[in-house]
């Protein structure tokens, strides 16, 4: 999946609209082109909440993988010097990559701010309420 780089604002904005929608921030971008090009645009498969959710960040120059567990909110590392490490909480997980990396600044973090979500780009806050689907 290839990057794209937008102003702050414009992410916002397009952060809105897929909380809005109920979708994600690369569907509501096909959304809007296609609504511009006049052509209809194939909603997206329905997607299911899994147990675990890919997540990422990027701290001191490195990327470090992870997994968020929705049903017990823990977080394991899955890439890195920390692999396999599980955390309770996205927090805890944050605050051993910042002692880690930066044992000279304080390490306490928010893990829903810090966490990524690989699937959105989007802050793990966005997803923290979300619950598998029980079938």
């Amino acid at each position: 999946m290839k990057q794209l780089e937008v102003a702050d604002d414009v992410h916002e904005q397009v952060a809105l609209l897929a909380r809005a929608w109920n979708t994600s921030a690369s569907d509501v971008l096909r959304r809007l082109l296609a609504e511009f090009r006049g052509t209809e645009v194939q909603p997206a498969a329905a997607t299911t909440v899994s147990d675990e959710e890919p997540v990422y960040v990027i701290y001191g120059g490195t990327r470090t993988d992870g997994l968020f567990n929705r049903v017990n909110q823990s977080l394991k590392i899955t890439s890195g010097p920390l692999t396999g490490r599980v955390f309770s909480r996205p927090s805890g997980a944050a605050v051993a990559l910042v002692q880690m990396h930066s044992p000279e600044v304080n390490p306490n973090r928010n893990g829903w701010s810090f966490w990524t979500v690989s699937r959105t780009g989007e802050r793990l806050q966005t997803i923290r309420y979300e619950r598998p689907n029980m079938s």
